[in-house]
């Protein structure tokens, strides 16, 4: 059975915080259980465990950017990728925007190529300068 686990950074101390039980109110709002209490977290930096772990053993989760030396054609070396949900295909997909195309991969048969090298929330700035 496939772990689930979401993560999100807390609004107090905007540290990243796991839990296996996610609530979201009437109001907008969304926590996280942790420790045995809920806690609120900001909604737009939860994301979900996709069941995966990088080549290190990294657990990857929506919203993380991972970096592959694999050589893929098309888009090279080195390519860096978001982590997203497609409904459309209902999986976790990489994504990278390489001049006006958009790239993607499933990458569930190759993960261990990948490596977590940060999320869109605190590094957004290993996007920019792509190659």
């Amino acid at each position: 059975m496939r772990e689930i686990l979401f993560r999100g950074k807390r609004y107090d101390d905007k540290n990243l915080i796991l839990s296996d039980s996610i609530m979201q109110t009437s109001y907008g709002c969304v926590n996280l259980w942790h420790e045995g209490k809920w806690i609120e977290v900001i909604p737009r930096t939860v994301g979900q465990y996709t069941g995966l772990k990088d080549k290190n053993g990294t657990k990857i989760f929506e919203g993380d950017i991972v970096q592959t030396n694999k050589f893929f054609l098309s888009v090279g070396l080195n390519a860096k990728y978001v982590i997203e949900y497609d409904v459309e295909i209902a999986c976790f997909i990489g994504t990278m925007q390489k001049g006006c195309v958009k790239h993607f991969t499933t990458f569930q048969n190759d993960s261990d190529q990948f490596e977590v090298i940060g999320n869109i929330h605190d590094n957004p700035e290993l996007l920019n300068g792509e190659d």
